[in-house]
């Protein structure tokens, strides 16, 4: 594999499994604000029209153009007191990412605009290129806040700094019940009842029923993986590692640790190269994109996932009409337990790391702007992108809203939201307004669209919520991996200077060498090597150090 293309992922990869809170890629720093820019004190210009510009991520559909965002606008003329006038730039979400980095380069920002995947604000912010809205009132927001894990902490820096606004995810369940999965193995299940292979749920079943796949399809990869996603092999040895390698930073309940520094990892990458060796592994799983991964399942040149986004195995299931691929739990490894899962926070509120949205500091009416943004966290704004408007999507009936039969006449009520413009998460297409918060418990109590599921050796067609696994399933529980409770740690500038010089070198090194340990372009015969590299060629304690000393301080306060 091309470095090139490796370490690319590596920067874009979704470590929402360990989750970003505390994470080594946001960590704010206590650099002093050099904007100077004074704490208004007045309600703001009196305006006819307030227009600002604003870029966000495109779906597949016209945003601007739905019943749900026209009604969101008047919403929001009516609480703004004028009119609004937004310049949207839709950019192709496969795009975006690579065009805001542009512009975040050449400082040339619009007003509101959503950052890169994973971005690392810290610089920019502590430059004064985004607007500081810790100097402006927001209860609407801060009320949410306040009730997620680590809430003002997560999105304020050491220096008191909020440069942006965190995207607030709605609870689907009771705080006292097991959440979603965010991501989970999947399968062809209609291939294995075809084959007569059992559905595996440890590391060799999976070995096992790869080789009987392989043996049947010679030409086929039986195994591959979403947005590159190698890490259940390793939550099954209760470690995480990821495509940094070796070099993958993470919490493990008491302190943070390398994923090398345990004899599991090497475990895990014999075990993938060993599934790349024997063509079990699809060689492409690095470059892969989500698309072309559908269509290799589809076409059945893959039949299993070790990753796959919650809500895939349905999709594929309604798309492809005549098969049904299930969700299933990463697998175990033989001696270690109940493998960890990958959980959303869906039964509280939720601060999505990796979906923040700034301002740029030189908006020209930055307190308008500002109640723009707080005013989506009101119930009667975000009903309106989640139920949309009474007599169009929903009547009221016996004091509750319901969906219009339209919904409920359909195989997929899905593609009627996006209709409509109501913001779902199970085609993600239609987002009207500016998206910092998403409400699914209305899709979710309303027509809960069958999930395809095999947990405990039982399949379901039933949301992954009401399978009798997760009826049963404690919170907490034993599939839980530590890293879903990454302190909020924050590093100061000079701690988080030091700490990142040396983790670009060594990820950079550790994703390379993992990449050709498990394509066999080096050899396991070099691993001894590769350690001795790994441990004493970086100065692996001192990013120790800071990081657990930043934790240190998160736990004393």
């Amino acid at each position: 594999m091309k470095k090139s293309i490796i370490l690319l992922l590596v920067l874009v990869m979704m470590l929402s499994v360990a989750g970003c809170t505390g994470s080594p890629a946001d960590s704010p720093t206590d650099k002093p604000s050099e904007t100077g820019e004074p704490v208004p004190t007045e309600e703001g210009p009196d305006l006819d029209t307030f227009s600002f510009t604003a870029m966000v991520n495109g779906r597949g559909v016209d945003d601007s153009t739905t019943p749900a965002h026209l009604a969101w606008l008047d919403k929001m003329e009516e609480l703004m007191g004028m009119k609004i006038d937004i310049k949207f730039n839709y950019v192709p979400n496969a795009e975006y990412d690579d065009k805001m980095s542009i512009l975040l380069t050449s400082g040339d920002l619009p007003d509101y605009f959503l950052l890169p995947f994973l971005y690392n604000y810290t610089d920019m912010a502590n430059e004064g290129y985004f607007l500081d809205f810790a100097k402006y009132d927001m209860p609407n927001y801060m009320a949410l806040v306040d009730q997620a894990k680590d809430g003002r902490a997560t999105i304020t820096m050491d220096n008191g700094m909020i440069p942006g606004i965190y995207q607030i995810i709605l609870p689907i369940t009771d705080p006292d019940r097991a959440p979603d999965l965010q991501n989970n193995a999947m399968f062809n299940y209609t291939a294995f009842q075809r084959e007569g292979i059992e559905i595996p749920d440890t590391l060799d079943g999976w070995y096992q029923a790869a080789k009987q796949f392989k043996e049947k399809y010679p030409n086929s990869f039986p195994i591959n993986t979403n947005y590159a996603g190698i890490f259940p092999v390793f939550y099954a040895y209760q470690i995480y590692a990821n495509l940094d390698g070796a070099g993958t930073l993470y919490w493990d309940g008491d302190e943070y640790t390398f994923a090398g520094l345990h004899d599991e990892y090497k475990m895990g990458v014999e075990y993938l190269h060993k599934l790349y060796a024997e063509g079990l592994l699809d060689p492409e799983y690095i470059i892969d994109t989500v698309d072309t991964i559908k269509t290799k399942m589809l076409n059945e040149e893959n039949f299993m996932l070790m990753n796959a986004w919650r809500t895939h195995a349905s999709e594929y299931t309604r798309d492809a009409r005549d098969r049904t691929f299930v969700s299933a739990l990463v697998p175990n490894a033989e001696g270690y337990g109940k493998a960890w899962q990958g959980f959303t926070r869906a039964n509280t509120v939720e601060l999505m790391g990796w979906t923040i949205h700034s301002v740029n500091a030189e908006t020209e009416h930055p307190e308008l702007l500002v109640k723009l943004i707080d005013l989506q966290f009101l119930p009667e704004v975000y009903e309106i992108t989640s139920w949309g408007i009474e007599g169009v999507t929903y009547n009221i009936v016996d004091g509750e809203k319901k969906f219009i039969d339209e919904f409920y006449e359909t195989d997929d009520p899905s593609k009627v939201a996006d209709k409509y413009g109501l913001w779902n998460d199970r085609s993600g297409r239609a987002n009207p307004g500016i998206r910092v918060i998403q409400d699914n418990k209305a899709r979710a109590i309303s027509f809960p669209i069958p999930d395809y599921t095999y947990f405990g050796g039982k399949y379901e067609e039933v949301p992954v919520l009401d399978t009798e696994f997760f009826r049963n399933l404690s919170w907490p529980n034993e599939y839980i991996p530590p890293t879903y409770d990454s302190p909020a740690i924050k590093l100061t500038a000079e701690e988080n200077e030091e700490a990142s010089s040396i983790l670009t070198q060594l990820v950079t090194y550790t994703s390379q060498m993992q990449a050709d340990f498990i394509s066999g372009d080096v050899s396991m015969d070099e691993w001894d090597s590769f350690m001795d590299t790994f441990k004493n060629s970086y100065d692996l304690q001192r990013v120790l150090d800071i990081y657990n000393a930043a934790a240190d301080r998160y736990f004393n306060n």
